[in-house]
C-alpha cells in the first residue's frame, strides 16, 4: 500500500521540512525518471460524462474566467481557445494517482486530502490564484511555467480557492514531465499550460481552521449531551420590573453557559472523530462477513484499507472514518503498525475476542478489505 515514489528527489525529508515546507517554493526535477502518463484523451473523455466525478471546466472570456460543472457531454479536447479541466479526488479512481497521494509519508496522514488533475491544451490556465492549503504539483505530460510570489496573510475564513489576485512575481519554475513544485498555502501562483495535452496532478492537504474547529466542537457537544437541558429562570428574583435593562443574573448565566466544560476523554474524542471523518459524499460499501467465513488457523490474510477510509490514533485511542475504536492495550502495536501502512497481515482463528470482532466489524463497515484497492483507471 505504501508508495515507492519518492516526489522528494535529491532532497531529505528533513531537509525539505525544515527549509520548505510551509515557508517557501521550491522546483524539484525529475523525481519520476521515464515517466509514462497513464491518463489519455479516450479516458478524459469517459470522465468528462461520469456523474461520479467532480468535474470543473475552466475558460476565459474577455479577461475573465467562467466556470463551468461537469459532467460536461459536449467534445471539448480538441477545441483551439485555451482551457483547463479539472478532475477532483482522483486517487479514488486513478492508481497513480493513488500512488502518489500515499508516497508523502513524512507528512501525518490527516493532512492529506486529495489528488486533482489538471488537464490543459496551451496557454490553458485557472488563473493567478492562491490556495488556504499546501500543494505538490506533480508534472505528469507536457509543459507548464509556473510564476510564484510571495505569501500573504489569510484574512477571510477558510476559504480554498482565491482567483484573480494580483501579485509581485518572486519565482519562475518550467515544470517539465516528472517534475515537482511545491507551494506554501496562501501563496500566490500561477500557471500557464505551454503545450497541448498538459497534465499536472495536485496533491492537496488540508488543515483544520479556527472557525471549522470552533463550529464543529459546538456541534459535537450538542450532539453528545455532556450536560441536562437547563433554561434561565428568574422566577425567584426580587425585582423584574427593570424594563429594557439586562438584569445581572442573565448575563452571568450566559457567561456562565459559554465557558464549556469537558473532560479530556471527550476532548480526545472529539478531536478523533473530527480529524478522521471521511468528504461527506463518501459512501462505503457494506457486508455481512462472519467468524465462520473467515477463520482458516493455518492461513494468514493480508487486511487492506478502503482508499477512502481515514485513520488516526493518539494517546492509545483510535479512530477511522468519525468512528472511535476502543482498542485493548494487548493490541495497541497491531493497530498502529495497520494504521500507518494501510495494510497488515491476519489470521482469524475463530475465537472471538476483541481484535477478530474488531476487524470482522470493519470488514462489515467496508472501512477495510481482503483484497488490494481495486481503481477504475
Amino acid at each position: 500500500m505504501i508508495s515507492q515514489i519518492n516526489l522528494l528527489g535529491n532532497m531529505t525529508e528533513n531537509e525539505f521540512t525544515q527549509k520548505f515546507w510551509g515557508k517557501k517554493p521550491c522546483h524539484i526535477k525529475a523525481v519520476i525518471d521515464n515517466y509514462h502518463e497513464t491518463i489519455t484523451k479516450n479516458i478524459l473523455k469517459d470522465m468528462l460524462k461520469d456523474e461520479r466525478l467532480f468535474i470543473k471546466l475552466i475558460t476565459q472570456n474577455m479577461g475573465n474566467y467562467i466556470t463551468q460543472f461537469g459532467p460536461i457531454k459536449k467534445q471539448l479536447l480538441n477545441k483551439k481557445d485555451p482551457y483547463t479541466l479539472l478532475v477532483h479526488k482522483l486517487q479514488l479512481c486513478h492508481k497513480f494517482s493513488y500512488d502518489l497521494f500515499n508516497s508523502i509519508q513524512f507528512i501525518p496522514f490527516f493532512r492529506h486530502d486529495d489528488v486533482m488533475l489538471s488537464f490543459s491544451n496551451t496557454n490553458g490556465t485557472v488563473g493567478p490564484h492562491r490556495d488556504s492549503y499546501d500543494v505538490f504539483l506533480f508534472q505528469g505530460s507536457g509543459e507548464k511555467v509556473w510564476s510564484i510570489g510571495g505569501p500573504q496573510k489569510s484574512r477571510s475564513s477558510n476559504s480554498e480557492f482565491k482567483v484573480n489576485i494580483e501579485f509581485k512575481e518572486k519565482f519562475e519554475f518550467v515544470a517539465k514531465q516528472g517534475d515537482v513544485i511545491y507551494i506554501p498555502p496562501n501563496t500566490p501562483h500561477y500557471g500557464v499550460a505551454k503545450t497541448d495535452n498538459c497534465i499536472t496532478y495536485s496533491i492537496g492537504f488540508r488543515s483544520p481552521s479556527n472557525h471549522e474547529i470552533k463550529q464543529r466542537y459546538l456541534e459535537f457537544l450538542m450532539d453528545t449531551d455532556l450536560e441536562e437541558f437547563d433554561i434561565y429562570n428568574d422566577s425567584n428574583e426580587k425585582k423584574l420590573n427593570i424594563k429594557g435593562n439586562i438584569p445581572t443574573k442573565l448575563i452571568k448565566y450566559i457567561e456562565g453557559k459559554c465557558k464549556l466544560s469537558i473532560k479530556n476523554s471527550d476532548t480526545n474524542i472529539f478531536i478523533g472523530q473530527f480529524m478522521s471523518e471521511p468528504d461527506l459524499d463518501t459512501t462505503f460499501t457494506k457486508k455481512k462477513y462472519s467468524s465462520k467465513q473467515l477463520v482458516n488457523k493455518k492461513r494468514e490474510r493480508t487486511l487492506y484499507f478502503d482508499i477512502a477510509s481515514r485513520a488516526i490514533y493518539f494517546n492509545n485511542t483510535f479512530f477511522i472514518n468519525g468512528i472511535h475504536i476502543p482498542i485493548q492495550k494487548d493490541y495497541y502495536s497491531f493497530f498502529k503498525n495497520f494504521f500507518d501502512n494501510k495494510k497488515c497481515n491476519f489470521i482469524f482463528c475463530g475465537k472471538i475476542h476483541s481484535i477478530e470482532k474488531i476487524i470482522i466489524e470493519l470488514l462489515n463497515d467496508g472501512f477495510i478489505h481482503l483484497h488490494s484497492p481495486k481503481f477504475l483507471i
